[in-house]
């Protein structure tokens, strides 16, 4: 007996099987997470060096160039960019897919401390950081008053309103900021 001759003799067998199918399908969807951004750990760490009193020009030549020249140095990096700006240099150290990141972390972290001790007088803070595209908000929400004395009164409404509203929603943490709610009302 063939597929089809089957499918002809037992018409209620068939349509079970699809209903079958179909409601397997369905749950599978329902169970399905959703994530905006997939978990992928780019290969990009990012090193910020801030100092004092120093232009675009002058953070380019006494601090962008040996941290760029030290990064080179840390196995698996592809490339190294740099920014200058006035009292700022950025610096994102590019990684071939391959490099395990953690490693490459400690690596970046021993050379970026090993070119801040040459340079002790002229740099105020390093900050190594390794981008997670889950860890940016969702959403960002501003409230925005009339006149500055209303600043107190959008923070209560914040406060009493907003947020055990946004706190009952599933699987979504809240936290506010105190500068970006006195800056963005």
């Amino acid at each position: 007996m063939s597929m089809a001759d089957f499918a002809v003799r037992a018409p209620v067998k068939i349509s079970m099987i699809f209903l079958l199918v179909i409601l397997l399908g369905w749950i599978s969807l329902r169970r399905l997470p959703v994530n905006l951004f997939p978990d992928i750990q780019a290969p990009r760490i990012t090193t910020e060096v801030r100092t004092r009193g120093l232009s675009p020009q002058e953070v380019e030549r006494r601090i962008a160039q040996p941290f760029e020249r030290s990064l080179y140095t840390v196995r698996g990096v592809r490339d190294v960019k740099s920014i200058s700006r006035a009292d700022t240099a950025i610096l994102v150290t590019e990684f071939t897919w391959e490099s395990p990141m953690d490693y490459a972390f400690l690596d970046v972290k021993k050379a970026v401390a090993e070119v801040q001790r040459g340079l002790q007088e002229d740099i105020d803070t390093v900050t190594v950081l390794r981008f997670d595209p889950n860890a940016r908000p969702i959403i960002t929400l501003a409230l925005v008053g009339e006149k500055k004395a209303d600043t107190v009164e959008l923070r209560q409404i914040a406060k009493k309103i907003l947020e055990p509203q946004f706190e009952r929603i599933e699987g979504s943490p809240v936290s506010w900021s105190r500068a970006e709610m006195n800056s963005n009302s």
